[in-house]
């Protein structure tokens, strides 16, 4: 589980990235995006850098509410940041009870870090054959200011 100590002191992003860089704790909504777009500039990124970045960043409702469409039918995404070309980050918002369709990541990366209420994600095996029904094989339960993170590979 993420910790939800506030960081004070500046976020040192790990060492496997080529450029040691520091970046201070995200205070709004504009300074994670720019920290996010320092993040991508390199290609070797690592996961935890990026979860432990996000996690930094305590979501104020004021800053991110007026950005959130939700529909009564269905969830919807919400473009916040096209990043540098190597990122998007979207809003993604839920009503109470709805879902998505069972989905994998191919060969994306997805960091979801939830900004009010909670989130269950439930895994699926990939069956051995087609004709073969998806299993669940777990939930992950994520609250509000935690982050998540899955991929094709997950």
């Amino acid at each position: 589980m993420t910790s939800k100590v506030a960081r004070t002191q500046p976020y040192r992003v790990g060492e496997s990235i080529s450029k040691a860089k520091m970046l201070p704790r995200p205070r709004t909504l504009t300074e994670l995006v720019a920290g996010l777009h320092h993040i991508f500039e390199d290609n070797d990124i690592e996961v935890e850098d990026v979860k432990n970045y996000l996690s930094s960043y305590v979501a104020k409702d004021e800053e991110w509410k007026h950005l959130a469409k939700f529909d009564p039918h269905r969830y919807t995404r919400n473009l916040i940041d096209e990043g540098n070309g190597k990122f998007n980050l979207i809003l993604i918002c839920w009503g109470g009870g709805q879902r998505s369709c069972i989905h994998d990541h191919s060969d994306a990366h997805c960091f979801m870090k939830v900004l009010q209420g909670d989130l269950i994600e439930t895994k699926f095996e990939w069956p051995e054959n087609d004709q073969a029904p998806m299993t669940p094989c777990g939930n992950e339960y994520v609250h509000r200011d935690e982050v998540a993170y899955i991929n094709g590979t997950l």
